[in-house]
């Protein structure tokens, strides 16, 4: 009986042996073979590379923890066991494997750039808007002396709108008037530039639309929302230019048993098994009128990822004879048969250039549009070099503040500054006053096309 049961017990070590011994095989052979068809991860990753072997790595222990990392991603299903991981994460913790992707209260989906616009942790500062101000209140002018009109929209983020439902500990700020968003408002309100709030105006609203702006799972904003900012827009067009647009309306609204992509951005990029929680959005058929007296002016959007969802109603094809966007200023030429691109010329096609952006992208607004603009038409007067001056002044204390507070570069100038026998000061200087002029050399480039 004992030596029966000896041989079972002998039987088990070695099948638990055999499947262990083939679970560690398994990965590698699906990756030489793709046994199984798997699914990739949602969202944008670069899978490593296997390094090349040097001793100066290897001494440093730099080339064995690169191998390591490459053999991990490159293994046979990689994605799924982070999938794994995320659900877990989500399931038992209420946290994403991510760090962008924040899971709010009620199962509410935020990106951690909206929330750091909403409560300020981006502050650019004061100065540095207010000096965007002054050079768009020139480019305005100029611009307007050609028949162009200059529009600011800002779009309301998934934060500013539905702010509790972000967890505590990231729904903090040490003051609401600190933030690029009021900064810009407030520095508006001085001037004469044309702007709309689009933030405000869909809070306002908040209890009292029949459909949803966001979805739970979402971070863009919904059809019915984009529909009624381009409505917004195409008014404030039609005021400042005097002229009536082509009409649009609602014709249909269906709440859809599914979401469509940009509804659910947020959630995919949890790349968990299960469904996520969502309520029904609002998806709709438009319809449009004209006369002999509608105009179709042509125009040219720069704009972060918001202004992708209104194009994708298709109301911007129907309304604008022509129109071009510019993804976070990056320009292409609007001429198929012009192999360079000519900033000027492009923006001198165009009836209105509108300037837009959500929360989470305003400590990059405007994406460089109006520096570029300001050196192409403002006029090289006293307050021109006298901007420039102050311009100047303000970069080089922000890159001495942003020297120290990065250690690498810190101590990268330090030893600069050894090597040369001049002191630390003198080297941040020197490495802000080069920082300036690779911006300035970039910028000259970029308008001299």
């Amino acid at each position: 009986m004992d030596a029966m049961n000896k041989t079972t017990s002998d039987k088990l070590k070695y099948v638990i042996f055999l499947v262990f011994l083939l679970s560690l095989f398994i990965p590698f052979l699906q990756k030489q073979f793709d046994l199984i068809k798997e699914k990739p991860l949602n969202g944008f990753f670069d899978v490593a590379t296997f390094p090349e072997f040097k001793k100066e790595t290897w001494k440093t222990g730099m080339f064995q923890q690169n191998f390591e990392k490459a053999i991990n991603e490159n293994l046979g299903f990689h994605d799924w066991f982070v999938k794994l991981q995320c659900q877990i994460n989500y399931s038992l913790y209420n946290i994403s494997k991510f760090q962008t992707v924040i899971i709010g209260k009620n199962g509410y989906l935020y990106d951690k750039g909206y929330i750091d616009g909403y409560t300020g942790r981006d502050f650019i500062g004061k100065e540095r808007i207010e000096l965007q101000i002054e050079k768009a209140r020139v480019v305005k002018n100029e611009l307007k002396k050609k028949n162009i009109e200059v529009l600011f929209a800002f779009a309301p983020g998934k934060a500013s709108y539905f702010p509790e439902f972000i967890p505590d500990k990231l729904n903090e700020f040490s003051s609401k008037d600190s933030n690029n968003y009021q900064c810009y408002i407030n520095a508006l309100k001085k001037t004469d530039l044309n702007f709309i709030d689009l933030r405000n105006y869909f809070i306002s609203l908040k209890d009292k639309t029949k459909f949803p702006i966001y979805s739970q799972i979402g971070v863009h904003w919904g059809q019915y929302a984009c529909y009624l900012a381009i409505d917004t827009i195409a008014k404030k067009i039609e005021q400042i230019k005097n002229i009536r647009l082509t009409n649009f309306g609602i014709n249909k609204i269906k709440l859809g048993d599914t979401l469509i992509r940009t509804d659910k951005d947020e959630g995919s990029l949890l790349n968990v098994f299960s469904e996520l929680p969502f309520y029904k959005m609002a998806y709709l058929n438009l319809t449009y009128s004209s006369d002999s007296n509608s105009v179709k002016p042509n125009l040219l959007a720069i704009s972060d990822s918001y202004f992708s969802n209104i194009v994708a109603t298709n109301i911007v094809d129907s309304v604008f004879s022509g129109w071009s966007y510019w993804n976070y200023n990056n320009g292409e030429s609007s001429d198929k048969n012009d192999k360079v691109f000519r900033l000027k010329k492009e923006i001198e096609k165009r009836d209105v250039v509108l300037l837009l952006a959500t929360d989470a992208s305003l400590a990059a607004f405007p994406f460089g549009f109006i520096d570029q603009a300001y050196e192409l038409y403002s006029p090289k007067n006293k307050a021109y070099y006298i901007l420039k001056q102050k311009e100047y002044k303000l970069f080089i204390l922000e890159t001495m503040k942003n020297i120290n507070t990065n250690k690498v570069w810190k101590k990268q100038l330090i030893d600069n500054a050894k090597q040369k026998g001049i002191s630390q000061t003198d080297e941040f200087i020197n490495a802000a006053i080069w920082c300036y002029n690779e911006k300035e050399r970039i910028l000259k480039e970029k308008i001299n096309n």
